[in-house]
């Protein structure tokens, strides 16, 4: 049995994405009833399964209204729901999220929609930031032809910032083209890869937690570094992070992106030992359509 629960009041969140009473989404009840005047007054980091826009440089200080306001919902169907949020005239765009359920596969498909409403060009790209409890296995594609030394990297914050590869950090192993990183074992927060596959996975308990995306070739990615999958870990939460392609919007321009979730089962995950190689192929095999 698959379950969702989406929190219109407060930044129309992810809160719930559940296959048989698991849910690798991480929830902090200390937030409990807190919106967007909370979030404004007391600075916190919310919780759930977020969307945001980058480049964070950009758009931190003025993406409150989107990120954790009241969005407008409307019931399409028995297994899809739109939200569309207030008119952002901080940062200048109208968005929208219809979440489509698979009556019949484990499957949630996001389409997302962000829209110049201002009276000057938009830059930004759509940052999934879907945070995930802790005690899992993360899994996503390298890309053979990086440009970064190594394939991947991790953040070095500082002045100036770096991103760099540390062959020796305890959490990280990169074998037969697969990134995996245990987020209780890595010895830094926040790592990331320029893969052209459009995925990344968590595998948490029995379930095998899976982000299937656009990826846009010779588009260009506006994330530090050419990004389009990050992960984070703070050893209280983890974070998946995809990143679309830059959409720099006219006036009145859109710009479409989709994800797609998948729960499958995988009781290899139950332990963080299982092949990434091997987990790669069956999820592959299993989200093909």
């Amino acid at each position: 049995m698959i379950s969702l629960v989406v929190n219109a009041d407060a930044g129309g969140r992810i809160m719930v994405f559940e296959r048989d009473g698991i849910n690798p989404i991480y929830e902090n009840p200390e937030q409990n009833g807190l919106l967007l005047e909370d979030y404004i007054k007391l600075g916190f980091d919310p919780d759930g399964g977020r969307f945001d826009y980058g480049q964070e440089r950009f758009t931190s200080d003025k993406h409150s209204l989107t990120f954790m306001g009241k969005w407008q919902a409307e019931v399409l169907s028995d297994y899809s729901l739109k939200l569309s949020s207030a008119s952002d005239y901080t940062l200048g765009i109208l968005s929208t999220r219809t979440f489509e359920l698979d009556p019949k596969s484990p499957c949630l498909r996001i389409i997302q929609t962000m829209k110049n409403i201002s009276s000057k060009p938009t830059n930004y790209f759509f940052w999934g930031r879907t945070l995930v409890k802790p005690e899992g296995k993360l899994i996503m594609p390298v890309n053979p032809e990086s440009s970064l030394p190594g394939q991947w990297g991790r953040y070095i914050w500082g002045d100036p910032e770096q991103f760099l590869i540390d062959e020796h950090d305890k959490g990280v192993c990169l074998k037969d083209g697969i990134f995996s990183l245990i987020p209780l074992n890595a010895e830094n927060e926040k790592y990331g890869t320029d893969s052209k596959e459009g995925w990344m996975a968590y595998g948490y308990k029995s379930i095998l937690f899976v982000k299937k995306y656009d990826y846009i070739p010779d588009a260009e990615y506006g994330e530090l570094y050419g990004l389009t999958n990050i992960f984070y870990t703070n050893k209280q939460f983890a974070e998946m992070e995809p990143i679309s392609a830059l959409a720099r919007l006219s006036p009145e321009e859109e710009f479409n992106y989709t994800e797609d979730w998948y729960l499958l089962n995988y009781p290899e995950c139950e332990s963080n030992n299982f092949d990434p190689k091997v987990c790669s192929e069956y999820l592959l095999n299993m989200i093909k359509n």
